[in-house]
């Protein structure tokens, strides 16, 4: 629903709500004065009667008609009453409202019962046509006013819809910046300003992704043609001197290739490339891994437990960042672990938690999902496979958790 419509839903809601508690007032007042005035030219009209009829030579007689009653009473009351009542019109053949004055009085000596009536019909027809007009008048004034208001916010909300405009026209491919918009309202103007300044942030970024992506692509050539020909050079006659600095060489080699790709891959997950959902059974994915890794965690002598249910645990995630996460996981209890340790995977519907023994953490376990963190800054580990675990726990809503009491802990909760 647009917010020009919504407005005018609330205006018209809310002015409908005041006009009809107003016209409820204005009825209630309008009728009380109308029967306050029938009252007086009753007690006026029934003052003039019982005058007339006290100069009379004999007592009057019994009357019964619709507008004047006079019965003869045993005894007199001390009280005068007004109320409204509905009487049978035998010429229309409906009932009429009339406004009744009852008087008890004495007349040349005998008590009488005086009623006089008017008829308010009159009254009714006018009040009536009263409230029509002003209904009438209501509506034409609230369709004016819509009116009104719609051709204003149009003008008014225009550097709004400029601003959309703009947000829905942008692209990053674009090099132009968003324009300024000419507006006479501060906030449209600052909305602008916040809109610009967000898109050259958000273009920024963009181009120095596509940077990254692009010299990463390009450094992986020239890196596996530096490791080729350092095959080569081990394989010919050196010196072990010579064969030693080569090793460096080699080593250092894999290792900026191993940060390259890490990097390559925490872009691209970032930049939501790996588009494709599907089940993975992260049960047979963990046997999978731990199979390949065998050779590893026979090389450290490791013990390896495993916990699951009966039914397999299964995950909507992309194939390719499942295997990837699990395969961390793992690779991070056996790499940091000490020889003959253990390795505890305990798998359930809710989460995955993984512990290992090792060596009593130096740093925050949080900080340890930073980019280029390490625990043992002597190691040969880049510091990203953690960093990679978060962002891929964090593109699914996953939560990583990372403790050590007496042994090193990550959990990976799915269901909280």
């Amino acid at each position: 629903m647009k917010l020009l419509t919504k407005t005018n839903r609330y205006y018209l809601l809310s002015s409908s709500l005041v006009f009809l508690a107003g016209g409820l007032i204005f009825y209630g007042m309008i009728q009380a004065i109308i029967r306050e005035e029938v009252s007086e030219v009753l007690e006026f009209e029934l003052a003039s009667r019982i005058e007339a009829l006290s100069q009379q030579s004999n007592p009057p007689e019994e009357v019964s008609g619709i507008e004047f009653e006079m019965q003869r009473v045993s005894r007199l009351q001390d009280s005068k009453t007004y109320r409204d009542t509905l009487l049978l019109d035998e010429q229309q053949g409906e009932r009429i409202p009339y406004r009744q004055l009852t008087l008890y009085q004495r007349i040349q000596g005998q008590p009488y019962r005086l009623i006089l009536r008017e008829s308010l019909i009159e009254a009714e027809d006018l009040l009536f046509a009263v409230s029509v007009s002003l209904a009438s008048l209501f509506g034409l004034m609230i369709l004016v006013l819509w009116f009104v208001n719609s051709v204003q916010a149009r003008k008014l909300w225009a550097g709004f819809y400029e601003n959309i405009r703009l947000l829905r026209g942008y692209d990053l491919a674009n090099v132009a910046p968003v324009p300024a918009i000419n507006s006479d309202i501060d906030e449209f103007q600052e909305m602008n300003v916040a809109i610009r300044k967000m898109t050259d942030k958000i273009r920024e970024d963009f181009h120095l992704k596509e940077f990254t992506e692009n010299a990463s692509h390009e450094m992986q050539t020239p890196l596996t043609i530096i490791r080729s020909h350092i095959d080569l050079l081990i394989q010919s006659e050196l010196s072990q001197e010579q064969h030693t600095l080569i090793a460096r060489i080699s080593q250092a080699t894999y290792r900026m290739s191993s940060t390259h790709r890490a990097l390559l891959l925490l872009s691209k997950i970032e930049n939501k490339q790996f588009k494709e959902i599907t089940p993975v059974n992260l049960t047979a994915l963990i046997q999978a891994k731990l199979e390949e890794l065998d050779d590893f965690v026979a090389d450290k002598q490791l013990n390896v437990t495993v916990t699951a249910g009966t039914q397999p645990v299964i995950l909507p995630m992309n194939p390719q960042l499942s295997e990837i996460l699990i395969s961390n996981l793992l690779t991070n209890a056996i790499n940091h672990n000490e020889p003959k340790g253990f390795i505890d995977i305990h798998l359930t519907a809710k989460s995955l938690k993984v512990s290992n023994s090792g060596p009593a953490l130096r740093t925050d376990p949080e900080k340890l999902f930073q980019r280029f963190r390490k625990d043992n800054p002597t190691t040969e580990s880049a510091g990203l496979g953690m960093a990679i675990m978060k962002v891929i726990a964090d593109l699914y809503s996953l939560k990583l958790i990372y403790d050590y009491q007496n042994q090193h802990t990550l959990t990976l909760w799915f269901d909280e």
